[in-house]
């Protein structure tokens, strides 16, 4: 096999076990409960040595909320893609009800047990601030390089995502009239907004 493969094999092998341990930690943590569900079982279910747990995450906190947050990895991926449309709202909404729409299954599955288990555990709520505060952050790099030449664009962009993701967060905790549509309920969320009034001093 040539070298020049061996890289994206090795990647795709490290995203895969990364992959599972999460899923591991996720479904340890809903069968058994957070506190029951150790690094030590964690390992054990994903097939790993607890050091090859902690090559990927600092803690348990950090692998069920990746169940949630790495996906966003595919948010980021069709924000790269998009054709600008100029306006940054847009393209996060547009981006936004892609990723939904893509990540729709899994979302239904997982929503309201991951919803029990942050409510239940505060540590997951630090955990998911932490995770998002990161997403948010290399989300708004990679949008903004599709204005190079804008003024302010890194602040526009940012302030665009902040709107989508609280937009967002409504529909994966179960705050809205329809949450078995999570698309319908983005898409609504984003509705009520452009009703608020704009006002400028």
């Amino acid at each position: 096999m040539p070298d020049s493969q061996e890289p994206g094999l090795r990647e795709r092998k490290k995203l895969r076990t990364r992959r599972e341990i999460a899923t591991a930690a996720f479904d340890a943590a809903a069968e058994l409960g957070f506190d029951a569900a150790t690094v030590e079982l964690v390992a054990e279910r994903a097939g790993v040595s607890t050091r090859t747990f902690f090559n990927y995450f600092e803690s348990k906190e950090d692998a069920v909320v990746a169940v949630v947050t790495d996906a966003f990895d595919r948010f980021r991926d069709a924000l790269d893609a998009l054709d600008p449309s100029g306006d940054p709202v847009a393209d996060v909404r547009s981006a936004l009800v892609d990723f939904v729409r893509t990540e729709h299954a899994d979302m239904a599955v997982r929503q309201s047990v991951f919803r029990r288990l942050v409510d239940e555990n505060p540590p997951l709520h630090r955990g998911l601030a932490a995770a998002f505060g990161r997403i948010g952050s290399e989300s708004a790099a990679t949008l903004a390089r599709h204005y190079p030449e804008r003024p302010g664009a890194q602040r526009e962009v940012s302030v665009a995502l902040a709107v989508g993701f609280a937009l967002l967060r409504l529909v994966v905790m179960g705050q809205n009239a329809d949450p078995a549509d999570p698309v319908r309920a983005l898409l609504d969320n984003y509705d009520v907004l452009a009703t608020f009034p704009v006002t400028h001093s």
